[in-house]
């Protein structure tokens, strides 16, 4: 019994302890704060306050490290054409095929940068057929004549497909070097591929087997208007298939066909598809405002540069950087009084 009330009489004392401690410091608190201490240096509090959650973006953003997928916090052109590269050079370097592709189709919509153009010949040695297809036939697309050389060099590879986006790439840039295989074909002596129905079965199961995977082909058309056969079009199409958003496809037509409209309510409309909950319209957009240089377009893009699909970022980086392309022709040529309207 006395060791129980021995307990109980230390344990009314801790008690009573605790609770005038904690008088004492609520009581202590506003004395404290209201007496002048010395003055905090300014340094050392941005760097204490940039160590706090709220503003753990700012150690995650640095504008001049190549891996980094966050945007400057100083939203100028520079930091962001420096982001935009080294997003794309990223990608093409990537492990994935189709992470190589989508950056391989966002270069070429870059135009025929000398940098775009490299970086794309350099793929056409990709260990992935599918790959330096894509790349040879980007290349001739973008007018790239500097990149004839090369495309001959593709006309000896060992995939039948690269042969043909090779030569049929050389012919539009006015090269003639693969005409032999033109003939060949015609006369049934080269086999370009295993036929075009059963190469897109056979891309459509590569990348997306399943149940619905013979949907894809029903929404081809629309995914190919948009982003071509070779590129992400594929992907775009296993989005349109899923019948979710049965509008997506639509929307995304829409939005690359109003690339070629000057208009502000034109650009206005592709600034709000930026915000589209499907990937393959805001991709579109991304890719139809790099077409319409305006005031203010470079900073409508650079929040799709940390978007969560790689293809809208990867498009969302072209643009900056052909939008970045005209914005210098434009202070190159200050003496000419003929704006420009589009890029076409």
């Amino acid at each position: 019994m006395d060791k129980a009330r021995a307990k109980g009489k230390a344990k009314n004392i801790a008690g009573r302890l605790a609770g005038a401690w904690v008088g004492l410091v609520l009581l202590a608190a506003p004395l404290a704060s209201a007496i002048p201490g010395p003055p905090q240096d300014q340094s050392s509090t941005s760097t204490q306050s940039q160590q706090t959650p709220q503003n753990s973006n700012a150690e995650s953003v640095k504008p001049d490290n190549p891996e980094s997928p966050k945007i400057p916090t100083a939203k100028t052109k520079e930091p962001l054409e420096k982001l935009a590269w080294a997003m794309l050079v990223a990608g093409v370097n990537d492990e994935k095929a189709q992470k190589r592709t989508a950056a391989i189709t966002a270069l070429g919509a870059v135009g025929p940068q000398p940098r775009a153009v490299r970086s794309i010949e350099e793929t056409l040695k990709d260990k992935d057929s599918y790959v330096r297809e894509l790349a040879a036939t980007t290349l001739g697309k973008m007018r790239a004549r500097h990149s004839i050389p090369k495309l001959r060099n593709a006309l000896e590879d060992n995939s039948p497909e690269v042969v043909f986006a090779a030569a049929r790439s050389l012919w539009e840039l006015g090269d003639r070097s693969g005409r032999d295989i033109f003939v060949e074909v015609l006369d049934g002596e080269r086999k370009t591929s295993d036929g075009l129905v059963k190469s897109n079965l056979r891309d459509a199961r590569r990348k997306f087997s399943s149940p619905g995977g013979l949907a894809l082909m029903g929404a081809k058309e629309a995914a190919g208007a948009l982003f071509g056969p070779l590129s992400y079009g594929i992907a775009a199409a296993a989005e349109f298939s899923k019948g979710k958003d049965k509008g997506a496809s639509a929307r995304a037509i829409a939005a690359s066909v109003l690339a070629t409209d000057p208009s502000e309510e034109a650009a206005r409309e592709l600034d709000d598809a930026l915000q589209d909950k499907n990937w393959a319209v805001r991709a579109a957009a991304a890719e139809a405002l790099g077409k319409l240089p305006r005031q203010g377009q470079v900073s409508q893009l650079a929040p799709l540069l940390d978007d969560d699909k790689e293809a809208v970022r990867f498009m969302a980086a072209s643009s900056i950087l052909r939008l970045s392309q005209v914005d210098r022709k434009r202070k190159g040529a200050a003496g000419d009084s003929v704006p420009v309207l589009a890029v076409r």
